[in-house]
């Protein structure tokens, strides 16, 4: 009870400091959409509803995969859950969101490696949204390269995410190698970690050479790559919610009398993600908007009509999904009262 006290109080300083910190786009929001027609910004919040509904979802399918059945609310509840601790508490890849499912296999263990599997589920939705994500951008980088939209900057970008998807790839061939593979990656920031402190007459810390983390790792992605048709429905709805994302952009865009094709809106959709992605502030905050900014500008839009069309989009994209996140946030700590709803 101690530690669940410490960890939601915890919790409830960062969301504090996120608020803080994104305090003035709510108002500024607010202003830009009284210049808004109101059709467009309605097709935005309803395109934002289908992506917190596509999310819960998308978690469902990925722990039906491993055998764990959930209701859908109770899905929709844990999912929004982890997505309002991967955007308030630290940019961690999307890591820091697992921490809203192990309250709940602990309240409900039934001797049935529910953990594992729940961290299996997790890895294959953090994995699956990554590389669909990768074949988004593919896409909207070969747009953009056709227009000569790309400078240096995106190519940057590009390049961090890259390397980022490789690290991916290179754990999933480690798991379908050996324990062994996955042992040796996982130790690698540890091994790094003591070289610069030997470099700097540092003596390196002390370690139990405890492997259960590595081996933890190992049979989770073990169980995901066990079954790779199960994989399907799970990048279905991966896919779907970056069509979403792509639509509460267009909507925003029609919203202040721009008429956008598919390009405008996917090229700037793809690259305000990846800005935020190799950002290392919660929620791509500065990072996001810059991307947004930087695509939208070739296309001819004035600097005034970029800037309410990304403080709205904003909006949608980080203040409805933080309610909906903050809402759920009961059911991380509260496990054992979900399996009874």
């Amino acid at each position: 009870m101690g530690w669940r006290s410490f960890g939601i109080g915890l919790v409830v300083i960062f969301a504090a400091i996120f608020v803080f910190v994104n305090r003035s786009q709510v108002p500024a929001a607010w202003d830009a959409s009284a210049k808004a027609d109101p059709r467009f910004l309605m097709l935005a919040a309803v395109c934002a509803a289908i992506y917190l509904l596509n999310y819960g979802e998308m978690y469902r399918r990925a722990l039906r995969s491993t055998g764990l059945h959930l209701p859908f609310w109770t899905a929709f509840r844990l999912a929004n859950a982890a997505h309002f601790l991967n955007m308030t508490i630290v940019n961690s890849g999307g890591m820091a969101g697992l921490a809203a499912f192990l309250p709940w296999v602990s309240a409900t263990d039934r001797g049935d490696n529910r953990r594992g599997k729940a961290i299996s589920a997790y890895l294959l939705v953090a994995l699956l949204g990554h590389f669909v994500f990768a074949f988004v951008l593919a896409g909207a980088l070969g747009l953009a390269a056709s227009d000569g939209q790309v400078g240096r900057v995106e190519i940057v970008a590009t390049g961090v995410f890259v390397l980022y998807t490789c690290f991916s790839a290179v754990l999933i061939v480690a798991a379908a190698t050996s324990r062994a593979a996955v042992r040796w990656i996982h130790s690698r920031p540890g091994v790094a970690l003591d070289y610069v402190r030997r470099r700097l007459h540092r003596p390196p810390p002390h370690r139990l050479g405890d492997m259960k983390a590595a081996d933890e790792l190992y049979d989770a992605l073990r169980l995901m790559i066990g079954n790779p048709l199960a994989m399907v429905p799970t990048a279905i709805h991966a896919l779907l919610a970056e069509v979403a994302g792509v639509a509460i952009l267009w909507s925003c865009l029609r919203a202040f009398g721009l008429n956008p094709g598919l390009e405008e809106p996917l090229v700037a959709y793809s690259m305000g993600v990846l800005f935020g992605i190799v950002g290392f502030l919660p929620a791509g905050l500065g990072f996001t908007e810059a991307g947004l900014a930087v695509a939208l500008r070739p296309f001819g839009f004035t600097a005034v009509d970029i800037a309410l069309v990304v403080i709205t989009y904003r909006l949608f994209e980080v203040w409805v999904p933080f309610l909906a996140g903050a809402i759920s946030l009961r059911t991380a700590f509260h496990g054992s009262t979900v399996m009874e709803q």
